[in-house]
């Protein structure tokens, strides 16, 4: 699957929005927020602003036209928000209420033409704002299905989880009814002090901060730029780059970033998920599991920057609101700059043209999501559109691709 934006995807042709109608109220399970989902609930609250995650798949037959029926693609999407709990559920006080099974119905909208990317970005907004429904969205673009959901409902993974039970329904082959909940994994005060005992080594480096992006990109809250590139062939990646790739890419970085910061170390936090190893059943499952952990990359020196990451397995398992509270960390004043890697080679044969796509929004730092597909390595980058940015992650990108090629 391609990580990019929505206004790289190509549509064209006839459009058609099916359309969730959810009946009643929630009277299923109700379960416990996660750090995130209150953050991500309280920024939207404070904004208005939507920030919605989704995926598209190309869905043409041989004469080029869609190889399904529009009411084959709804029966579809009915199958996989039935068989996920964490698509039909909603957020009231600091608990999740859900959706029975039976309350949802989805049905083929008006045939019109292809919105605009502006438009079309609008109404995916407006439907995936959290509410009294939960935030589901799915139409056809052309020969391409989107879907998409209010990240409140689940992560990038989520994202390739839905396309893919998608596809088999199209298919008629068999799709999960019901998600099984995911069981926390078990702490102890073992493993939060080994966890505490990484970050506050993290924080002796950084000073006590949650670090900022080492270079102003801009003075303020600012439109970004949509930077997305090809990094490596998948035939080109071999010795460390292939084996110890994030490793790699990270100690790459902070070599492309030290002309502009003067310094060989690269701070940062990056999102790791809590699904457990990869036999873990909870890779499976539709959900926003995703903490976060430290890494300091330096220049030339990926085996320093791999024990950093061996150590996030550690932390990934710490609750962050423990870590705020016995750290007591200073946070940045505007967005946290993030880096993220994701390897999609073993979550099964691609997709046809798949694609993560997500909103975006005014930033003032950079953020940078790494993955890795059959093809290779890619990059999408978003930073401030001002000319300050452009020239500093610019640069950085192109030495980075440099290192990596």
């Amino acid at each position: 699957m391609d990580v990019t934006y929505l206004d790289h995807v190509p549509l064209a042709g006839s459009f058609v929005e099916l359309e969730l109608q959810w009946a009643g109220a929630p009277s299923g399970p109700r379960v416990p927020l996660t750090f995130n989902q209150r953050n991500h609930l309280a920024a939207v609250a404070a904004s208005g602003r939507s920030t919605w995650i989704g995926g598209t798949v190309d869905i043409s037959g041989p004469d080029d036209a869609p190889a399904w029926s529009d009411a084959e693609l709804a029966d579809a999407v009915h199958t996989v928000v039935v068989g996920a709990p964490s698509l039909r559920r909603v957020a009231s006080d600091d608990v999740h209420a859900t959706f029975s099974p039976d309350a949802l119905t989805v049905s083929v909208g008006q045939v019109r033409p292809v919105p605009t990317e502006v438009e079309l970005a609008d109404r995916i907004a407006a439907a995936c704002l959290p509410g009294a429904v939960p935030g589901v969205y799915a139409a056809r673009a052309g020969t391409t299905l989107l879907f998409a959901v209010d990240h409140v409902h689940g992560d990038m993974l989520s994202i390739d989880l839905a396309l893919r039970r998608l596809w088999d329904a199209l298919h008629g082959r068999p799709v999960t009814d019901a998600d099984t909940e995911p069981t926390p994994a078990s702490d102890t005060s073992a493993t939060t002090g080994a966890a505490l005992d990484v970050w506050k080594r993290f924080f002796t480096v950084t000073e006590g901060h949650v670090p900022a992006f080492p270079v102003q990109l801009s003075t303020g809250m600012t439109e970004p730029v949509h930077d997305v590139r090809s990094l490596t062939p998948a035939a080109a990646l071999d010795g460390d780059l292939d084996h110890r790739t994030f490793a790699v890419i990270l100690t790459a970085l902070a070599e492309a970033m030290e002309p502009v910061t003067g310094s060989p170390e690269f701070a940062t936090v990056i999102p790791v998920h809590t699904r457990g190893r990869r036999d873990d059943p909870r890779h499976d499952v539709i959900g926003w599991m995703v903490s976060n952990a430290p890494v300091v990359a330096r220049a030339g020196d990926p085996v320093s920057t791999a024990r950093w990451l061996r150590d996030a397995v550690t932390v990934a398992g710490l609750p962050l609101e423990t870590m705020i509270r016995e750290c007591r960390p200073a946070l940045p004043a505007g967005v946290v700059p993030m880096v993220s890697y994701m390897d999609f080679r073993h979550r099964g044969d691609p997709l046809p043209q798949a694609r993560y796509i997500s909103s975006t929004s005014p930033t003032d730092t950079a953020q940078l999501w790494f993955s890795r597909t059959r093809d290779g390595l890619a990059v999408r980058a978003k930073y401030p559109d001002t000319p300050e940015a452009r020239q500093v992650m610019g640069g950085v990108l192109d030495r980075l691709s440099a290192a990596l090629r």
